[in-house]
Parts: C-alpha cells; structure tokens; sequence
C-alpha cells in the first residue's frame, strides 16, 4: 500500500497532466470523420471551425452537450464556460482537476473531458494551435507543481516529447486503424513515468520538491518542519544536515542554526550562566544565585532583550514543567541553591536554553497594525479588494478559499473565539482614524491662524503632499494589495515624521491642516455580508456552510483559543503578505504554535545535554491591529470583567552591566543605557548581560489601553494587535454611550451619534 505522503507526491503529477494539453493532429481527423458520421457539416478548409479547435479554446462545438452546473458565488445554475467561470472564481476553484467536483464532471460527461479541461485551461491562441507540429505542449496549469521544480519540469516534458516524435513515433504505422489513438493515450502514462523520474534526479539539486527534502531531513532525526521553515530553510537544512549533525553540541553550529532560521522570525535563543549576587544573603554572608539570560551571538546584534534574572526556584519550576526534573518542592529547589552558592566561581554556564522574541523598537509598529487593518477594511469594503484568497492553516490542515469580505467577517469571528467568547453579530459599523480617506480634500489657498491668513504655499509643497495617496481599485491579488498598502504606509510615513520633526509652530498648524485633508476620524456603517447579520446563519447551512464541517473542529482541540488564534493570524497573513517594508517596521512574530516546532526543531538539532525550556511567546495570538465597532445585544456580555484582556508589555529601558565580569562576589554597579542594547559578545559567551528594570510597583508594564462602552447598548472597539500587547473590549456602567480614546463620547444610549461621524 502506498503511503498517503507519497500517493500525494504522485498525484501531484497525475493532477497537472490533466490540465496539460497536447496538439495531435491525428485526433483532429478522427473527431472530424466522427461528425460527419453523425450527420454534422465539417469544413476542411477551415480548421478553426473544427471541433477538436474549438474545445482546444474552451469554447462549445454545435455537436457538443452544454454543461450546466451550480454556482457556489452566486448559488444559480450557471453554464460550464470559460467565460461564466471567470465571473464565479470561487466555482472555478471547485471543478479544477484534483477534487470531487471535477471528478463528478467528468462522469457526468465522459466524452467531454477534454473540453472540461480546455474549459478550466483554454489554449489562447488559435492560430498557434493550428499550425503547431504534433507533440507541442500548448497550454497546462500553473500551481500543481511546486514553484522551484514546475519550469524545469515542463521544459524537460517538452524535450521527452521531441524525444517521443524523434524516436518512438512510427510513421509506417499510419494505416493501421488504431494507431494513433493507441500511441495517444499510451503516451500519457509515458509523461506520469518521465515525470516521476525527472523527479528523482532533482534530488539534491536546487529543483528537489519538499518531500524528497523532508523525507531526508526524517532519515537524520528530524520532524517534518515544512509548517514553520519556507523553501529557503529547509534547503540550508537539506544540504547541510549532514554538517549539523556531525557538529551536534557545538558552539558555532548553535550560532549557524539561530542566524540562518530565527533572525528573521523575530525571535533568538538565550542561554543561562550562574552569577553569585551578595546582597540578599547579606547578613549570613551568604550568596544567592542568579540565573542571567545571554543571548548567543549572531549576525543580528541590533536589538533588545526583555529576559531578565530568574532565581534558582523559578527554572526549577520550569524545568519540572517540562519534565527534566522530577522534584518540584521548596526542599529541592533550595538544596539545589546552596549546591550553586557553595562555590569560588563568580558566574559559569548552564546547559538550559529557551527561545525568545527579540524586542524591536515599537514606535512605528502600533500605528502600522492599525493603519494595515484599516486600510484592508476601506478596500474591502469599498470591494476594491474582491476576488477570492485561498487560506491555508496548516495546525488544523483546513484549506478555506472565500471573498475578502468573508475572510475580514471570519477574522474577526475567530479573533473573539480565541477571547474565549463566541460573537453574534456579524460586524457592521468601522472605526477609522489612521488610514487615508479615499477622497482626498483640496486644499485652499491660504489658511487663518490666531486671525492671521497665512499662504499655504509659503511652508508646505500642497501638491506634493496629497500626491500618490490614491487606492489600487481593482485589487487583483494579496501581494498586489502589500504592495499598495506599503506604499501607502511610506506616504503616511512621510507626514508622519514631516509633521512631528517641525518645532516651528506655525508649519506645524499647516501640516496638521494638510493632514486633515487625508484623514478623518469617522465610524461608518456597512454590510459586510450581504443577506446576513448573524454569524450562526452566516456560518451555518443558510449561507457559507462551514461550522459543522470546519470550525467545529477548533472548538475540541486541546487549546481552542490557540486554534482559533492561529486561524486569525492565517487569515490576516493571507488577506496581507509580509513585504520587506512591512516587516522592517512592523513587529511581527510567530503564534505559541510556532514557538513550541521551533524549540523542538532545536531540541533535535543540537546535543542531548542541552535542555530547553518553554518558548512560549510573551505576546497574544493576533498579528495585527485593528478598532471596530459592533453593535450586540444587551445581554451577551455578563460583566465588564469577563471582556477585558490587559497583558503584559514590556519597557524598552533596560539596565546593563558596566563590567562583563565582577572582580569579586559582591555588589554589581549598574548603569542606565537606553540606546546601546547590547554589547558585543566575546568569545562564545562571554558578554554583556542585558536585564529588565522594573518600576516601583514591580511590575514591567506600560499602561494599558482601554475602550469603554455602554453594557445595555453595546458598541464596542476591539483591539487586536501583537505590536502593544493588548487586547481590550471594556464596560463601564458608570460611562453612558461608546468612548473613544481621548475620551470624547461617539455614540449615545440610544443609538445615536454625539458627533459628526465624518468629521
């Protein structure tokens, strides 16, 4: 029996060659003399009147049987044709090769199977097909092979078919009657085998598909790591295991592994030395060990640590966690830190490590959750953004393929469930402060300011300013939206430093009056699912249909608001892949899922004597940020306690050692240090150490951000965002009506609006 990995390996081939077509005049013929024998008029002047052409082009012939299917867009019947399918996308996506529908099909209309396929895959060039040689590839479709081995692949069939005419294709058989039609369908079981075997010989080249590489990676120890590592990784892995393995415990190896898989990720791996502190055991002159977090040297040196000190009592405590210790009480953990005080050794190593975010610098990350979540909005919901994202969580192998409107109804759906609340209300009101407005204003030619008219002219470019602010209208993909919602951000970017660089007063009134012709604080009112307002009809059989079937399963996972969390950051990065201008100023880092495959990664990758700790970000499972306003029933929430999620957000002030090692166990001067963030490391792990301060009240925290509303007539802003640690939707019954941040009271008891929402 054939493993299901490897019969997905096969099918891969299987399903691309049915989207393949091949030009053979021969069967030309045969479909000519087949009509003629049928009654049909043939022209033989006139091949594109031919029906072997026709279907080439997706297009019916007089003697064909029209194909009627229903329309999962539009939920009519509709007629099979190229044209109709590239208004319904989403019943495109349901007939393609490879699923049951197609399959269905085909059955239905067993002597229509190639023009169900030049349906999906139309050949677009007549001319081209007719005056082709035999054995020409003239149209397949893209996506069925992997992307690095599809054109290699391809080129190397058409050269098998030069092969196939050249050598295999006996002329001196023309009159046997059934020739060609056996030497036709003989040669698609020929393609599958060369194919497959081209296959074969990619191993080891840069062509290999992913399950040549990870069934290696399986052969030397590892897991398949395909969900967490992209193309680029697995092939440093795939070429180099070998390497990592014989070098397993090593230094460099450790350094190698964290600068080619965790930099960009966000995230780095810290190790753990015994330093001897003096102070608490003072009086019995006794010293007391620390455990201080090192990061390892890499490439990146240009962030922060928020790791801080930990006693002997809390790694204990998470060692045991993990089950490296098998004692757990106050009697161990303290004999364990007499056996590491009774020593001359100032500071050593320890074997612990553990994986942590890098802290990076979050000025502009707050704004830009906001202004990307907005900006998706005003494109959705404008259907600037319209067609079809296909979304892939790999933690739950679920494979959804909705409109942009959906996915935005459905992140937010599964952003509350990871809350631990299941919402009612579809959305259908939108808070927006940061994003550009669609219409830009004009602007006068001179302003009063303090009863002075002032020429616009004389401090700002007006022209230059309000320029390329315009939104993409016709959005064709999710990278095409990246690309638009990046250069929007620089724009805003521009203003953004423009207007807080000034110190002359009056500029900066003129930028702020600039800047009002972009942007307006407004909450508008939308139908984000048309003929729906509940999420339990929306989801259920009366629309989508994907509850019982598909996120019914988040709910009985062993962590729910883990599952649905990372089914929010799916959807997010799949309606926003990362450019290189969002990554450079956004603050992005991996879901607790990806942090617990990343440490096993190491786990397997480095010495058995090392002992990692838990991963566990410090950051909630929501990528990017965004303030909505609902309206719910009065009795959904209980309390105001029950829907308020404030967590932890470090400082970027940090304390670091003046001196790598003290001369003698006793008292450590500590300097304050804001802009230098970490020296460099000597040696292996001879270093500066970087620890947290924390304030008066112990805690390490920045104030939190709350939104508050009515409990009877709720209208909340939700905030979503992993930039600033925080997850707010609050009540106060002491406020009547929603508050907006600097407290100005939007909306009153009864609905209304207490002030202009478009101003």
């Amino acid at each position: 029996m054939i493993a299901s990995d490897r019969l997905s390996f096969q099918r891969q081939i299987y399903d691309f060659l049915r989207t393949v077509t091949i030009k053979y005049a021969p069967i030309a013929e045969y479909s000519n003399s087949d009509l003629l024998e049928r009654g049909y008029f043939v022209n033989d002047q006139d091949p594109t009147s031919w029906k072997y052409y026709k279907n080439m082009m997706g297009e019916y012939h007089m003697a064909d049987t029209l194909m009627y299917v229903n329309s999962v867009d539009t939920q009519e019947q509709i007629l099979f044709s190229k044209e109709n399918l590239t208004l319904h996308p989403r019943t495109r996506s349901l007939y393609v090769p490879g699923g049951q529908y197609h399959e269905r099909l085909c059955d239905l209309y067993p002597n229509q199977v190639d023009l169900i396929k030049s349906i999906l895959f139309p050949v677009d060039d007549l001319t081209k097909a007719i005056t082709s040689p035999d054995l020409t590839i003239l149209s397949y479709g893209s996506g069925y092979l992997e992307s690095y081995e599809e054109n290699p692949l391809v080129e190397g069939l058409r050269a098998f078919l030069e092969v196939i005419k050249e050598r295999w294709y006996f002329e001196f058989l023309d009159d046997e009657p059934y020739f060609h039609i056996t030497f036709f369908g003989g040669l698609w079981t020929k393609m599958a085998a060369f194919l497959l075997t081209e296959r074969e010989y990619f191993i080891h080249t840069p062509y290999v598909h992913s399950w040549h590489i990870w069934n290696q990676l399986r052969d030397a120890g590892l897991d398949d790591y395909s969900d967490i590592l992209n193309r680029e990784k697995s092939m440093m892995l795939y070429q180099n295991i070998g390497y990592f393995k014989g070098n397993a415990g090593k230094m460099s190896n450790l350094i190698i592994l964290v600068n080619r898989l965790l930099d960009d990720f966000g995230v780095s791996i810290y190790a753990r030395r015994v330093v001897q502190e003096s102070e608490t055991g003072a009086e019995n002159y006794q010293l007391t060990p620390q455990l201080q977090a090192i990061r390892i040297p890499t490439n990146n040196q240009s962030s922060v640590t928020e790791i801080g000190d930990e006693t002997v009592e809390t790694i204990q405590s998470r060692a045991f966690a993990k089950g490296f210790v098998v004692d757990n009480s106050s009697e161990a953990a303290a004999a364990k830190e007499r056996r590491l005080s009774d020593t001359t050794l100032n500071n050593f190593m320890t074997k612990f490590l553990e994986i942590r975010p890098i802290a990076r610098n979050k000025v502009y990350s707050d704004i830009l959750n906001v202004f990307l979540l907005e900006t998706l909005s005003t494109s959705i919901l404008r259907d600037y953004y319209k067609d079809p994202v296909l979304v892939e969580d790999t933690s739950t192998n679920t494979v959804l393929y909705l409109y942009p409107r959906e996915l935005l109804a459905l992140y937010h759906y599964a952003s509350i469930k990871a809350l631990g609340k299941t919402p009612e209300m579809i959305p259908n009101g939108f808070f927006f402060n940061k994003s550009f407005n669609t219409e830009i204003g004009t602007p006068t030619k001179t302003i009063t300011i303090a009863d002075e008219k002032i020429y616009l002219s004389m401090y700002v470019n007006a022209q230059g300013f309000l320029s390329d602010l315009n939104y993409d209208t016709a959005i064709e993909d999710p990278n095409a939206f990246s690309q638009m919602v990046s250069r929007l951000w620089l724009r805003y970017m521009e203003h953004l430093l423009e207007d807080t660089s000034s110190s002359v007063d009056t500029k900066r009134h003129v930028l702020s009056y600039m800047s009002s012709l972009c942007h307006t604080r407004r909450i508008e009112e939308h139908v984000l699912i048309e003929g729906h307002d509940s999420y339990e009809r929306w989801l259920g059989p009366e629309g989508i249909d994907i509850q019982s079937s598909i996120l019914a399963q988040y709910d009985i996972q062993a962590d729910p608001a883990l599952a649905w969390g990372n089914l929010s950051d799916t959807i997010i990065s799949a309606l926003i892949p990362m450019t290189d201008v969002l990554t450079s100023f956004g603050n992005y880092t991996l879901t607790d899922f990806g942090y617990e495959r990343l440490r096993q990664l190491f786990i397997q990758m480095c010495s058995y004597k090392v002992v990692f700790l838990e991963s566990t970000r410090d950051t909630p499972n929501f990528i990017t940020g965004a303030k909505w306003s609902h309206r719910y029933g009065p009795d959904e929430f209980a309390s105001s306690s029950d829907y308020t999620i404030v967590q932890k957000m470090n400082t970027l002030d940090h304390s670091v050692l003046s001196q790598d090692i003290p001369l003698y166990p006793g008292y450590i001067e500590r300097t304050k240090d804001t802009s230098s963030i970490i020296g460099s490391l000597e040696g292996h792990l001879e270093s500066a150490v970087v620890n947290n301060q924390i304030d008066s009240a112990g805690d390490n925290v920045l104030p939190s951000v709350k939104y508050n509303a009515t409990q009877s007539n709720l209208a909340t802003l939700n905030l979503f965002c992993t930039g600033m640690d925080i997850v707010g939707i609050e009540t106060d019954s002491s406020e009547s009506g929603l508050i907006d941040i600097d407290n100005t009271r939007l909306i009153d008891d009864d609905g209304s609006y207490l002030v202009d929402p478009n101003t």
